[in-house]
């Protein structure tokens, strides 16, 4: 009771504020809850595709170094076209392993081998230094001259890239050659294919260049991949913040990487080698060769070292020393086939490549950039993780000086940041629905607390008013202080007071039936006949007291037509439509009230009554059947109710399976929709043609 008190001395503005606390006591720990969730999510997601590319830079720097301990492995006498096989007092003589044609690439990128000696002079291992026919190593003319055109190719970028300088152009001394091919050529006439270039430095000379090759590596300002490259490293804008907090905010979301072995020590080996020297005219059968001379020599070799050229081409080279001399020994690589098969196509295989951008950097400069396609869903905004640094590393040596640069696109929702988000989604719609709900309740709550106090009140006078009048009627009576002649007046007040008090204690009690679920519903046959005598006959006995006039006009057709009813709903529901029409009607011109027996249709049994007063507000239809609902304020209204009798219409309506509506009539001066009163219909139940109309 304190409570329902409570409620009805509230305002819907105080409602509104404890609904707005109560929303946000609820929905800001949860917000931070989401958000903190949210941030762990994002920064694991960050951790998580870090290490996707920590793993890729392992992957591809244990290639990288697979291929150079193949490169390692080769000996000295490996770059020559002759290789002594087993031991070599057996004089076992074949093709080197570096000779095959076209190239085998263990490398991707290889364009071929080559060696420079102490005194400049290059050469190949496709074709033997000495002139010998051919045919005695089983090579075709026509393979001849390709062996021969790489050979001046890869003679040619080394001279483009002034690692050496030409000499004079010298005779084709390649023995088994075509008859009808000249042995001369002048050097800016000659054919690639049938020409060899002899080119060749004074000894100091020759290593310099390739010392130059280190020195560049030493000092950036000497970059030789400036001319290839894209940009540099810093106009890539990276911010690293995210990588380095990452560190500390999600290195306990996953275990840590396992770091691969690190490389052996790269220093110079000594080894040795047999080298088989031909004579100028070998007589060579089944691998075998009385006429050549087997070398058994030893030898240090060094580690190979990758250069960048300035024609795009990378070199991979050594420094040998034997008897005293340096020899540089090495293969050229095309850079674009080696990335592609090194970093491209492996990096488009992964998940990383989806959200993150993969540059190519040597010595500063980006040299290439790989990315795939974008997926959809996301964490977060891309706008807060664009360009920001994922992770950086660069490869082991020889590779040294190539780095692999990650920056994020967009960061990947994870099956958490997607559970995360729709729980916050569900969430905050829950919270929102509630709310208007709960405002909705108590807000309804307050308004029948209120209604209830007023229904009180208003019931309290009801019964009070007519009591009163009845008491002193009958006191004046007993007293015998009326006059003979008054006396039937006085008698018909009291009983038009008593029938009053009656609807009133009638409707109270139907109020409680109804609160309870307790309508007792007992649907019979009528015919349209049997449903206008009674209401001619009830609407006749509730106004003969009144000053008002009945106008009513029942069905002109169709009489045996039926429906079911309740007749003492149907009672009900037309006193109260009756009562409610004088009422409201008690100070218009017109006294009079009009009611209706028809068919809607030609088979929807209708019965209205209508006034001829101010009205109803449109903004009230919607309300008026609402139980305790008066369209008047309780401090100003003129007339006298309680507010349940339009709401026991409705629901006995309801009850009976019929529909009561209400809507204003036009007419009346001026020409107000008002002025010409309110109409209330009742439709029953469709009808149906009676067989036997006395069932």
């Amino acid at each position: 009771m304190a409570f329902k008190r409570t409620l009805a001395g509230m305002s819907r503005w105080q409602l509104r504020a404890w609904i707005a606390a109560f929303a946000l006591a609820l929905g800001i720990p949860t917000g931070a809850l989401c958000v903190n969730a949210y941030e762990q999510l994002k920064w694991q997601a960050f951790h998580q595709q870090r290490q996707l590319a920590e793993e890729f830079v392992q992957r591809v720097d244990a290639r990288a170094r697979a291929w150079i301990d193949q490169q390692e492995a080769h000996t000295f006498a490996d770059y020559s076209f002759l290789a002594v096989t087993g031991d070599p007092t057996a004089r076992y003589v074949q093709r080197s392993r570096l000779s095959a044609f076209p190239v085998n690439a263990a490398v991707p990128g290889l364009l071929g081998y080559f060696q420079l000696d102490a005194d400049g002079r290059f050469s190949t291992p496709l074709l033997p230094a000495t002139e010998v026919a051919s045919n005695e190593f089983g090579l075709a003319a026509g393979e001849v001259r390709q062996r021969l055109a790489l050979q001046n190719r890869l003679q040619q970028i080394l001279v483009d890239n002034q690692m050496m300088e030409t000499r004079a152009a010298v005779p084709l001394a390649t023995a088994g050659a075509p008859a009808d091919v000249p042995l001369e050529y002048d050097v800016e006439d000659a054919d690639s294919s049938s020409v060899k270039l002899e080119a060749a430095v004074s000894p100091p000379l020759a290593q310099a260049y390739f010392d130059r090759l280190s020195d560049d590596r030493v000092d950036p300002a000497r970059n030789r991949a400036s001319g290839r490259s894209i940009g540099q490293v810093s106009d890539l804008a990276l911010d690293s913040t995210l990588e380095e907090q990452v560190s500390a905010k999600a290195a306990g979301a996953r275990p840590a990487l396992k770091k691969l072995k690190p490389a052996p020590a790269r220093a110079v080996r000594k080894e040795r080698a047999a080298l088989a020297e031909l004579n100028d005219v070998p007589q060579l059968s089944a691998g075998t060769a009385s006429d050549v001379r087997i070398r058994t020599f030893e030898s240090e070799v060094g580690p190979f070292e990758l250069s960048f050229l300035t024609s795009g081409h990378l070199v991979l080279h050594r420094r040998v020393w034997r008897d005293g001399k340096r020899y540089v020994q090495g293969a050229l690589l095309d850079v674009d086939a080696l990335a592609r098969a090194l970093v491209e196509v492996p990096f488009a295989e992964t998940v990383l490549a989806a959200n993150a951008k993969l540059a190519l950097a040597y010595q500063g400069a980006v040299i290439k950039v790989f990315s795939g396609q974008p997926t959809s869903r996301l964490v977060s905004s891309a706008a807060e993780f664009s360009g920001a640094l994922l992770h950086k590393a660069k490869l082991s040596a020889p590779l040294s000086d190539f780095e692999l640069i990650f920056s994020l696109r967009r960061l990947p929702a994870g099956p958490g940041g997607t559970l995360v988000t729709w729980l916050a989604v569900i969430i905050s719609a829950v919270l929102v629905v509630s709310s208007l709900l709960f405002y909705r309740l108590i807000a309804k709550q307050i308004d029948l607390a209120q209604q209830q106090q007023d229904f009180v009140a208003a019931v309290s006078h009801e019964l009070k008013t007519p009591l009163t009048s009845i008491r002193m009627y009958g006191e004046m009576l007993r007293a015998g202080w009326v006059s003979e002649e008054r006396r039937t007046s006085y008698y018909d007040f009291i009983f038009t007071e008593s029938e009053r008090l009656t609807r009133l204690i009638q409707n109270v009690l139907q109020l409680a039936r109804m609160t309870r679920n307790e309508l007792d519903v007992t649907l019979e046959a009528v015919t349209m006949r049997e449903l206008t005598d009674l209401v001619a006959e009830r609407a006749s006995a509730q106004l003969e007291s009144t000053e008002f006039e009945l106008d009513f006009a029942g069905p002109d057709a169709d009489a045996e037509l039926q429906t079911r009813v309740d007749r003492d709903f149907v009672s009900q529901i037309l006193i109260n439509l009756l009562d409610n029409a004088v009422k409201f009607s008690a100070r218009s011109a017109t006294q009079r009230i009009e009611v209706r027996v028809y068919l809607e249709g030609g088979d929807v049994p209708c019965i209205s009554v209508r006034d001829f007063g101010p009205g109803i507000a449109r903004s009230q239809m919607k309300r008026i059947f609402e139980l305790f609902y008066r369209s008047e304020n309780e401090m100003t209204r003129e007339t006298a109710g309680t507010g349940i009798g339009l709401a026991l219409v409705h629901q006995l309506a309801r009850a009976m399976g019929a529909r009561v509506d209400v809507a204003n009539v036009a007419g009346g001066s001026g020409g107000d929709a008002q002025t010409g009163g309110a109409r209330f219909t009742l439709r029953l139940q469709l009808a149906a043609r009676c067989r036997n109309p006395s069932v």
